[in-house]
């Protein structure tokens, strides 16, 4: 390996455990930025410290401020140029390698760059930065990373933060992990140092995880300190694992011991978890061992699933095994798919394996599909499989469906239209082209539809613009699949939408699944918007689908405004189906509220409560 690519997975240098222990337990106040720089942009306390790597930045301090400007630049042009590199180790690799020679300011100025890149770009570079930041100044890495409000970018930091710091002292780590502010964020770094404390000294560090306040920080540090422990010492991981008090959280982490295991010696661990006794804890390993082994030894892996017991678990290792032996050798995948009995789970393997096979050689897979018996497996194979190929070559993949299998353009929200979307969100323009010269009209707008709900994610005015193209009967389910894409990015744009349409079919839909989105989203906000709608089926469109989305975290709320709904067809089903729910969730409070309620009737009542 490249020593330059060694620097955030491994320790290159040493430092005093208790320096850096004062370093994390240090105060911090705001980060200070250098003078006329970018607010955004770290200061580090060594300017002329030199990064690991480098042939020596010490003379950095002696340049003239033109002399580091062009010197940041062409680390600048460097890093954007591995990060452009498309195969994902070299980029890696190649980004670690640019980092790895950079002075801290470079560092300073690189940060900055990645704060301003695309998302993805982000949380690849900004992991990477921080933790070479931490290797020579962790205080300031350590205060900047306080200072980033949650969310993605304090995620990323904070990974490579964790992973620096643990190298050294991984208790100092999380004593800093602590003192920052508590989230799914936080929980996610606890992985990075409890995983490199397990390969300094593992029973030290599942002494600590275990320690930690129940919750989701808890269970993500124990299962990297045994998921790693492990891989080296697998009896020892799984006895500690298999006396934590907690029957869950117990059975979670030996299955994922004994994963890890199978990682390395798979033959012992497939041999081990055979041996144990019948119940929970050998029915999960067992579950995880064939899921690892699958990628590795498929046939081992089919020959465990038969010691396991019919039921969703055997049906998902079965799809686990066929999906990864598909990459390798689709047509011995192929094999053991049609071998297996007839029933849901020979369905789904087959499915899985068309849509692997397609990957790899769309014509094959094809060829293989179209040998099966003609029934509703091999269409949703076929389905499964033109799917595949309509996101690398739609045009391909339509022509395919409509010479070889016309009867696909009578399924109105079938593979065709699916690929369309597919392509329109790729390709609008040629998509809109190519469906537009369609002859048959409820075709046509079938597949306008679909390619008016894609391009909803970034061109949303177009969208509606085409809605108003489509013939009458295609215009509620496209503004149905425009309003959802749409809200989903943007509810109260989409919300205002609905404003300008007529009241009809396609309002009533196209609001339906506003509500519905923007009930997952933000509900307080939805309730707002359900307020100034007008009476009428636009709003008891969209009153019924919010009550459907808010009933599971809020039944009393939800009923209150299924109780607004004017038809009293809607309002009556909706009642029902909210009291069904809610007297499975909390019988007590359920019936009270029945037997309170006014917009009930009495012969409702009657079926909903039990008879005296």
């Amino acid at each position: 390996m490249n020593p330059q690519l060694k620097w955030p997975l491994a320790c290159t240098g040493t430092l005093v455990a208790g320096w850096l222990m004062g370093y994390v337990m240090g105060g911090g106040g705001p980060v200070s930025t250098p003078g006329g720089e970018a607010a955004d942009r770290p200061d580090f306390q060594s300017e002329d410290a030199a990064a690991p790597g480098s042939s020596g930045r010490g003379e950095a301090a002696k340049d003239t401020p033109t002399a580091q400007a062009e010197e940041e630049k062409r680390s600048e042009m460097s890093l954007l140029g591995a990060l452009r590199e498309t195969n994902h180790l070299r980029r890696i690799h190649g980004i670690y390698d640019v980092v790895g020679k950079m002075s801290p300011r470079e560092i300073s100025s690189a940060i900055a760059t990645a704060q301003r890149l695309p998302d993805k770009d982000r949380a690849t570079l900004l992991p990477i930065l921080v933790g070479k930041w931490a290797e020579t100044d962790p205080q300031g890495a350590m205060t900047w990373v306080r200072t980033l409000p949650a969310g993605e970018d304090r995620d990323s930091a904070l990974h490579g933060l964790a992973a620096t710091l643990a190298k050294h002292d991984p208790g100092a780590a999380l004593q800093f992990l602590g003192t920052v502010s508590k989230g799914q964020t936080a929980s996610g770094a606890y992985h990075v140092v409890f995983d490199a404390w397990a390969v300094q000294n593992p029973t030290a560090a599942a002494s600590q995880a275990l320690g930690l306040p129940r919750g989701q920080a808890r269970d993500i540090a124990i299962h990297a300190t045994v998921g790693r422990w492990a891989q080296t010492d697998p009896q020892a991981a799984i006895a500690w694992a298999s006396q934590i008090p907690d029957a869950r959280t117990r059975r979670g982490v030996v299955s994922s011991a004994y994963g890890a295991w199978a990682n390395s010696d798979p033959q012992a661990a497939g041999a081990a978890v055979l041996a144990l006794p019948e119940g929970d804890v050998r029915r999960q390993a067992l579950s995880t061992v064939v899921h690892t082994l699958g990628f590795r030894d498929p046939t081992a892996a089919v020959k465990l699933t038969e010691q396991m017991p019919a039921g969703q678990a055997r049906n998902q290792a079965q799809m686990n095994i066929a999906s990864s032996w598909a990459n390798k050798d689709p047509q011995a995948a192929a094999a053991y798919a049609t071998s297996l009995p007839p029933g849901d789970s020979r369905e789904s393997v087959l499915i899985y394996v068309a849509s692997s096979w397609a990957r790899i050689d769309t014509n094959a897979a094809l060829a293989w599909i179209e040998q099966l018996p003609d029934d509703d497996t091999k269409r949703n194979a076929r389905h499964s499989a033109v799917q595949q190929w309509g996101q690398t070559d739609p045009q391909a993949a339509i022509d395919y469906l409509m010479k070889t299998h016309p009867e696909a353009q009578k399924d109105s929200g079938g593979t065709l239209a699916q690929v369309a979307g597919q392509w329109a969100r790729n390709d609008p323009q040629q998509a809109l082209a190519w469906a537009r010269q369609i002859g048959d009209e409820k075709l046509r707008g079938n597949l306008l539809g679909s390619i008016a709900g894609s391009m909803a994610d970034s061109d949303p005015a177009e969208a509606v613009s085409l809605i108003s193209q489509l013939p009458p009967a295609s215009q509620s389910d496209a503004a149905a699949q425009v309003a959802s894409r749409w809200a989903a990015n943007d509810p109260a744009a989409a919300g205002a939408w609905i404003g300008q349409l007529p009241e009809g079919d396609a309002r009533s839909s196209a609001a339906r699944s506003v509500a519905a989105q923007w009930a997952r989203q933000d509900p307080v906000a939805a309730t707002g918007w359900l307020e100034r709608l007008p009476a009428g089926a636009t709003r008891d469109a969209a009153v019924s689908a919010f009550t459907q989305q808010a009933v599971e975290s809020d039944p009393e709320g939800a009923a209150a405004w299924a109780s607004t709904i004017a038809n009293q067809d809607v309002r009556n089903t909706d009642l029902e189906r909210i009291a069904r729910q809610w007297l499975r969730k909390d019988k007590t409070a359920a019936q009270n509220w029945i037997n309170q309620s006014k917009a009930i009737s009495a012969e409702m009542k009657q079926r909903l409560l039990p008879k005296k």
